[in-house]
């Protein structure tokens, strides 16, 4: 039986309750750490698109063109396309009203057509002739496609043209040459469970950021126009 040498001991209850404090307030320490590190890889990402939005806004007015942000809430890419056709929406070539009267068999007008930069085969048609637009994507050195990094994604994306948050597949903001976009709302979110909200200002391009994940604004479905 070996016995220890009277110079040496054990530790004591108090002093394993203490080795016990300290890394416990290791624990929480990296934990903290950790959270902060991640909140602050959130609102970085967050920033990053924000600065897209902002880019897209001043160039659609500035070159005259539709812009479009796309979102792919699956993959967490993002990235801007542009339209073909400089007047989309342009109002289409009506027949001009004939004269009570007028001789039967005279000149005519020709038939509505769809204005250029739609297409043709889209299946879902629209008012008057007019289709939606075709895009592609924008590649330049600015702006190039996306994906969030740092286990961040994207949660919802919520526009005026749908009446509940994307939370899968593909959402679009539309940007106007006119100085105006779609009023939107994005929430980003990261594996600790923190969010971020960005809302977009239809008139100014302005994007509010918002801790958390915030509830639909009130009023967001009204319809806003410039003056």
């Amino acid at each position: 039986m070996t016995l220890l040498p009277p110079n040496r001991r054990g530790l004591t209850l108090m002093e394993l309750m203490i080795v016990l404090v300290i890394v416990a307030a290791l624990i929480v320490g990296a934990v903290v750490l950790f959270n902060d590190l991640t909140r602050a890889n959130l609102k970085a990402q967050t920033l990053r698109v924000s600065g897209v939005i902002k880019y897209a806004y001043g160039q659609a007015a500035i070159r005259q063109e539709y812009h479009q942000l796309v979102i792919d809430l699956d993959s967490s890419e993002y990235w801007l396309e542009v339209s073909d056709q400089e007047n989309i929406g342009g109002p289409p070539q009506l027949p001009a009203p004939s004269l009570i009267g007028a001789p039967q068999g005279g000149a005519t007008s020709s038939p509505a057509t769809r204005a250029p930069g739609y297409d043709s085969d889209d299946p879902e048609g629209s008012v008057f002739g007019l289709q939606r637009p075709g895009y592609r994507e924008k590649s330049d050195l600015v702006v190039k496609r996306r994906k969030l990094e740092n286990g961040i994604s994207f949660r919802s994306v919520l526009t005026t043209q749908s009446q509940d948050p994307i939370t899968s597949g593909r959402a679009t903001i539309t940007f106007f040459p006119s100085g105006f976009v779609e009023r939107s709302q994005i929430v980003l979110g990261d594996a600790s469970g923190a969010f971020m909200t960005m809302q977009i200002e239809p008139l100014t391009g302005k994007v509010n950021l918002l801790s958390g994940d915030e509830d639909i604004p009130r009023g967001f479905f009204e319809v806003e126009e410039a003056d």
